[in-house]
């Protein structure tokens, strides 16, 4: 066996505890329903609460991106779907999230909120402004489709328990989605960096950029927020350097674990500040950062330190021989 299968087979097959898998479900599922549900809660363009203004653009302006081209392929090559069609998209894609979160069919209807909501978006990226902002969730449903997120915490592992054949606890099949979405998450940060450096090159840390891009969503958006922002240059230049050391260093979370701690919380703090000044939406990341908690090993933990705090508590701290 090469290493490189080695180190395939130890990093995304090794057995791990389907519940870590099934809290990304939960979390991931129940993020993106509500967002569906209530779409102008976190968001100011989405396209789940849009389908009808999009649909009374004129033909001239419909171009089908290439998935959506190949979801309606069976109708014809660059057939678009009508409002009714996409209303009713919308509506199953909601009551399949509805059962994937219950934990119901998980495996099929994980799979079927996934192609609703790859249909839905691509819909929305088929006029001619295209934004990536739901790419790595739907990546994350596909992923958790693929694999035993039901085997814990939903209906179906109920269902078996009571069948007298309960899944196991931990499976060679669990580790891969969160393997995966991890380096993902590297890759997106890591091009983001690059993608920076290769358009402006270091000028882009000079500050100056980053104003600019202030003071033209504080316009745009009316936030007042990166206007204020925009008025101080030196801040602008360490939020700059910031966020480019944070998305070049962010892969090596892959190789220290521990490193996710500084890590994970910066990068959300950035997409919250771009949020607060830009309006720039990264709401469906922050439930995908789920897969960097090693949640079974912190519930396993957690009764001991619980006694710990209880035995503490129950005989206080001991003081030295005198009173010392």
């Amino acid at each position: 066996m090469s290493r490189l299968s080695q180190f395939v087979e130890r990093r995304f097959f090794a057995a791990a505890p389907v519940r870590d898998l099934a809290i990304l479900r939960l979390l991931v599922v129940g993020t993106l329903l509500f967002v569906m549900l209530f779409p102008y809660a976190l968001f100011t363009f989405p396209v789940w609460g849009r389908l009808d203004l999009l649909a009374a653009l004129p033909d001239s302006q419909w171009e089908p991106v290439p998935i959506v081209r190949l979801l309606l392929l069976p109708f014809c090559d660059g057939f678009r779907p009508p409002l009714a069609a996409m209303e009713w998209v919308l509506r199953a894609s909601i009551c399949a999230g509805a059962f994937a979160l219950a934990g119901l069919f998980t495996r099929t209807t994980l799979l079927l909120f996934a192609l609703g909501n790859l249909l839905i978006s691509g819909y929305g990226y088929s006029y001619h402004e295209h934004h990536h902002i739901e790419a790595l969730t739907v990546l994350a449903l596909l992923a958790l489709a693929a694999a035993p997120s039901g085997d814990a915490l939903a209906l179906d592992a109920w269902l078996a328990r009571r069948r007298g054949s309960p899944p196991a606890a931990a499976s060679e099949l669990a580790r891969w989605p969160l393997e995966l979405m991890q380096w993902l998450f590297a890759l997106c940060y890591l091009s983001a960096a690059v993608c920076k450096l290769g358009a402006s090159g270091w000028q882009w840390l000079n500050g100056y950029t980053l104003q600019g891009y202030l003071l033209q969503e504080g316009v745009f958006w009316g936030t007042s927020s990166s206007v204020w922002l925009a008025r101080h240059h030196g801040l602008c230049v360490v939020l700059s350097w910031g966020a480019l050391l944070v998305e070049l260093l962010f892969p090596l979370v892959l190789w220290q674990r521990r490193l996710a701690l500084l890590f994970v919380p910066a990068a959300a703090a950035i997409h919250l500040g771009i949020w607060v000044t830009m309006r720039a939406p990264f709401w469906l990341y922050l439930p995908l950062y789920a897969v960097f908690v090693p949640w079974s090993r912190l519930f396993n933990a957690a009764p001991e330190i619980a006694r710990a705090q209880s035995g503490f508590r129950r005989t206080g701290p001991r003081l030295q021989e005198g009173g010392e």
